[in-house]
């Protein structure tokens, strides 16, 4: 008897598992992702039901869910426009048939992420050759902070590679900022610098860049100055003198006298003198500079010409005197 009561349940529970619901039930997207101010549709579709299907939508953080629900006979819709943070988390649709038994339950984790500006790069302006300076690259509005990726690069070179290290709020959107510490060389005068910000997102990482010319100011260098020269008495001359720096140098002349001293004689990258005398000989010194700091170069002119002395005989009709005047002339060779 008691083994006749134990095959009846059995059967009795063989029965029950054996007996399924012909509900079929699909939510679409499986893995939904959308950016924040755009339109999401969540669509849960129901077949091999009898008679009308009965729509629910809830989420499983136990809030509203902050869309509006559109349906018809076999097909319910949730729709976020336009999405936002709030609608990040797992939602969950349940589809029931006439027969309240004939129900099905579908789940979609929503991801939400923003990524709405360019990066703006600072401190790229004005740098000094040598000096340790700050560029810094910053990226608004980004969600979720702790996917955020920033690398900077000089032309093609990166020099970091980084991910963010701001603290991550969970839930908002975050302004991003990362550091570049660099000592710029006279070479990167002109060159480009890039921060490119990469989000990485399930569906496919997305990327945004900024591009900054680099501004390094450097002391005169690379002078370029006329070789020395022999002139003649009485003919023009020309001196040059060319440097690099940034910014743009001044050039100062001076010629060098004795004991150390020296006079300006002009500025400019040409020295210019159009009637050669016996005080233009010597050392000229070129001196270039600007705010970082100054070159100096030197060149040599040698001025050419017999010195001789005449003597001239002047008769003076005052108190009947004879004058003898020395006259100092120069014959060109």
């Amino acid at each position: 008897m008691h083994f006749q009561k134990q095959r009846t349940a059995m059967q009795c529970s063989s029965t029950m598992l054996w007996v399924k619901s012909k509900l079929v039930l699909v939510l679409t997207p499986k893995n939904p992702m959308a950016r924040v101010g755009e339109r999401l549709v969540l669509t849960c579709s129901a077949s091999e039901c009898a008679g009308d299907v009965t729509f629910t939508w809830q989420s499983l953080k136990d809030r509203p869910l902050y869309g509006r629900m559109e349906k018809n006979n076999t097909a319910s819709q949730q729709i976020f426009d336009p999405v936002g943070m709030q609608h990040e988390g797992k939602v969950s649709c349940v589809a029931t048939c006439a027969d309240p038994k004939d129900k099905a339950q579908r789940s979609a984790s929503v991801e939400v992420y923003a990524f709405p500006k360019d990066p703006i790069i600072s401190g790229s302006e004005l740098l000094t050759e040598g000096q340790d300076s700050d560029l810094t690259c910053t990226v608004p509005d980004v969600y979720p902070a702790d996917r955020l990726k920033v690398q900077w690069l000089l032309g093609d070179k990166v020099l970091k590679d980084n991910k963010a290290v701001n603290p991550v709020v969970k839930g908002e959107a975050q302004t991003v900022t990362s550091v570049l510490k660099y000592k710029p060389t006279a070479q990167d005068h002109g060159q480009n610098v890039t921060c490119r910000a990469t989000l990485d997102i399930k569906t496919e990482p997305e990327t945004r860049e900024t591009v900054a010319s680099i501004t390094v100011q450097y002391s005169p260098r690379d002078v370029h100055i006329s070789e020395n020269i022999q002139v003649n008495i009485g003919e023009s001359f020309t001196l040059t003198c060319q440097a690099k720096g940034h910014p743009e140098p001044t050039v100062l002349w001076r010629k060098l006298e004795k004991g150390g001293l020296s006079v300006m004689v002009g500025d400019g990258e040409t020295l210019r003198v159009k009637e050669t005398s016996w005080s233009h000989d010597g050392d000229y010194e070129c001196m270039s500079h600007n705010t970082v700091g100054n070159l100096t170069a030197q060149v040599t002119v040698n001025v050419q010409g017999d010195k001789i002395i005449t003597h001239r005989t002047v008769h003076s009709h005052i108190y009947n005197k004879v004058c003898h005047i020395c006259i100092l002339s120069t014959l060109q060779l």
